[in-house]
């Protein structure tokens, strides 16, 4: 008689997004039930990992998130998991966030700030939409496309400039003859540059006054058609391409950045025009130099990740003025691309805590700008818990999958041959009432499923013990003990483990996987993590009454180390607000996040106090900082020659006075090991380990801290790690969108 083949168990440490997608992926194979049994271990009442999110049910269920979330429109991955789950979810029409494109929203605008002489100036960019979907599985462009299309826009930046600055007639036309192949997406994202801050120069002359050049125009554009000329005669296959080719290009891009520069040197600090051609130009003209100096065709973006991207500009000849624009530290920003969190004097040009390496940010923004779909950004209708947790969360349950909540994972012990993960430890953290055969995590909140931020204390049996002490089971430093251990053993609790817990907390739960394997050792050796911060504020005022009259925005390189502000002022509707109190409501709703100042080592969970000292770290730092930055952004929300925001335009349903009011606003400090943001310094992203390939024959690893094609905190290289185990299980997804790191 034939043996009965029984499902293998994989066991899903971690409910973030890189778990998830992993699932997704086996999940979406026809009758994966016959091969599999998954379930997820997750640490307290939620999904979501760092993009976790809540509603609080005593504050007019407002939402509450770990920071500023926005989706790009490079996401391919992301996107296309996004849309088949919504599909499957088949939500009724006309309900809130009933399809992927109800939840999710395109934005095409963002804001920069520069600082020049001692001054904050708004940079606003409208960029162009495009009709193309993410998630449509379109293969990418090729690396030396990338490099053309880079060039396009030097020279198509270069023609707006000339047009909008002086009357140069006589050579656009010529230009526009040259420029045979700059999309829509490049030609418009130009034309904003120039069209949204023409207005804002800071010259006393007219541009049409001034005569266009010094002297040599003709020699000087001459350099720039000729390393244009120069580029189309190589083949489109970079292969067949040698280095002093790549050098020629260089070379005429550099004389004429060089001959650019003493004609408009004197200007930049009282043009705004002049110099944001100036930095535009030389930006893209030093990255199409160094990648081809320094061979990355040939050798892939990890060849320079050795380099700090900052020395890598200046290396390359970038000037300082570039190095410090707002188009770098907005990069920095978004990434929060510091050694230990610190951002002290980063405006003034300080490189010593910058720590981006070279490759992996070239690469990400060579995607973010380029093969971006329908949008630069695609915003969130809701929370991120709501908008990408929950539909994931319910897909997957229906198809089979199950869920263990407060389940806390403690250590991952090897066989006796250190060849597999021979058993999982567990902390339970809590016992449901025997009337709840599982935990129920999800609450309708005006038609849309949401996670609380506090769990249902009312199905534990030690509810009423958690909700007295105020026990946050999400904290590392919490003092709550486990109810109970239980161990899972290979062969009887699971087969196959997908590890999706961030490498923050990995020192702590896999020391014997870190001891057996050197590459373990130097993966957690060498990749950083740090502290990030979070502010929300709910204001009485609209965005326009506060004084931001411009469209509603993403705006970041702004004054450290709160530097990125998000207007999520769409989310009033979803909150539960009282149309009876109308003047203690909200009209705008503002995010603000930045990285955190990060010790070396972490104190031991036994110091209990140490959450709370970081909250309030993060409380003082907010209240500093709004007192000091707040009439730049908003001049309607200070009172006349302060600078200070006025306590009293913020909304508190308890009705106090003044600074008071801020209590009743939302801060969070990332402090859990799990919950540090992952760094991509210089030097570390070798360091990493693919999923597939953790060492162990039985351990699949996901999250932004494993190797990817991206290698920087971001939800698509997440997503990618996701996909990549899951193809390793079980041969799918055949294709995943952009793995390649041309390396």
């Amino acid at each position: 008689m034939d043996e009965v083949k029984k499902p293998k168990k994989i066991a899903v440490l971690g409910g973030g997004i890189g778990s998830l997608s992993a699932i997704f992926g086996i999940t979406s194979v026809d009758n994966w039930q016959d091969d599999y049994e998954i379930t997820v271990y997750q640490l307290g009442w939620r999904l979501g990992g760092k993009g976790a999110s809540g509603r609080n049910l005593s504050a007019n269920a407002r939402i509450e998130e770990h920071g500023l979330h926005v989706w790009a429109g490079f996401y391919d991955n992301s996107f296309w998991v996004m849309r088949k789950c919504y599909d499957e979810l088949e939500r009724p029409p006309k309900t809130p966030l009933a399809t992927w494109q109800d939840a999710f929203k395109p934005q095409n605008i963002f804001t920069l700030e520069e600082y020049i002489n001692q001054k904050w100036i708004t940079w606003n960019l409208d960029l162009p939409t495009n009709d193309e979907l993410p998630g449509n599985g379109k293969e990418l462009l090729s690396l030396w496309d990338y490099i053309q299309m880079a060039l396009e826009l030097v020279l198509d930046v270069f023609k707006e400039w000339l047009f909008h600055k002086f009357d140069c007639t006589h050579v656009l036309d010529f230009l526009d003859s040259i420029v045979t192949c700059v999309d829509s997406l490049v030609k418009g994202f130009c034309q904003q540059i120039f069209v949204s801050t023409e207005s804002q120069s800071t010259s006393t002359k007219t541009s049409k006054e001034k005569a266009p050049f010094k002297a040599h125009f003709h020699e000087g554009f001459g350099l720039l058609l000729n390393a244009t000329d120069f580029a189309k005669t190589l083949d489109k296959d970079s292969k067949n391409h040698s280095l002093d080719h790549h050098n020629e290009f260089s070379s005429l891009l550099k004389k004429f950045l060089k001959w650019l520069w003493q004609e408009v040197k004197d200007e930049v600090e009282t043009d705004n025009l002049t110099r944001r051609m100036w930095i535009m130009i030389d930006f893209a003209a030093t990255h199409i130099c160094g990648i081809l100096e320094d061979g990355v065709l040939f050798k892939g973006f990890s060849s320079i990740d050795n380099y700090e991207w900052s020395e890598w500009m200046h290396k390359h000849g970038a000037s300082k003025l570039t190095i410090d624009s707002p188009l770098t530290r907005g990069m920095y920003s978004a990434i929060f691309g510091f050694h230990k969190g610190v951002t002290k004097g980063f405006v003034e040009g300080d490189l010593e805590y910058r720590a981006v390496a070279a490759g992996v940010i070239i690469h990400g923004m060579l995607r973010f700008v380029f093969t971006y779909k329908g949008a630069l950004f695609w915003e969130m209708q809701a929370s991120m818990g709501e908008t990408v947790f929950t539909p994931l969360y319910q897909c997957l349950k229906a198809r089979g999958v199950k869920f263990e909540f407060f389940c806390q994972i403690k250590n991952l012990a090897l066989s006796d041959d250190k060849t597999n993960i021979d058993s999982i430890t567990l902390g339970h953290q809590a016992t449901l009432k025997p009337e709840y055969k599982e935990y129920n995590p999800l609450i309708n909140i005006k038609g849309i499923d949401c996670w609380p931020s506090e769990p249902f204390f009312e199905q534990l049996q030690e509810g009423e013990q958690l909700k007295e002490q105020n026990i946050n089971l999400e904290s590392a430093w919490s003092p709550w003990q486990d109810v109970k251990e239980e161990t899972l053993k290979l062969g009887e609790g699971f087969d196959i483990v997908i590890l999706g817990i961030s490498i923050g907390a990995l020192k702590y739960i896999c020391k014997e996987l870190i001891e057996a394997k050197e590459a373990w050792q130097q993966m957690i050796e060498k990749t950083e993590t740090i502290f990030t911060q979070a502010l929300q504020l709910w204001l009485k005022p609209s965005r326009q009454a506060l004084g931001w009259h411009y469209h509603k925005t993403i705006l970041t390189a702004y004054a450290e180390p709160l530097d990125t502000w998000g207007d999520l002022s769409h989310l009033i509707e979803k909150e539960d607000w009282s149309k009876e109190n109308i003047d203690n409501s909200p009209r705008s709703i503002a995010y603000f996040c930045g990285a955190l100042e990060t010790p070396s080592e972490l104190p031991p969970f036994t110091d209990h106090d140490f959450p709370n000292r970081e909250l309030e770290k993060v409380k003082q730092i907010a209240i500093n900082w709004l007192e000091q930055n707040t009439r730049h952004i908003w001049p309607q929300a200070t009172q006349p020659a302060s600078t200070a925001l006025n306590w009293n335009l913020l909304v508190d349903p308890e009705n106090r006075t003044g600074i008071k009011r801020f209590d009743w606003q939302y801060s969070r400090a990332n402090t859990n090991p799990s919950d540090q943001y992952v760094l991509s310094v210089p030097n570390s992203t070798s360091y990493r380990l693919k999923p597939d390939e953790s060492g162990f024959n039985n351990l699949f690893i996901v999250g932004d801290w494993t190797f990817n094609a991206l290698n920087y905190g971001c939800i698509e290289g997440t997503v990618i790690t996701g996909l990549t185990a899951s193809r390793a299980i079980c041969g799918y997804p055949e294709k995943i969108v952009g793995e390649k790191n041309f390396s």
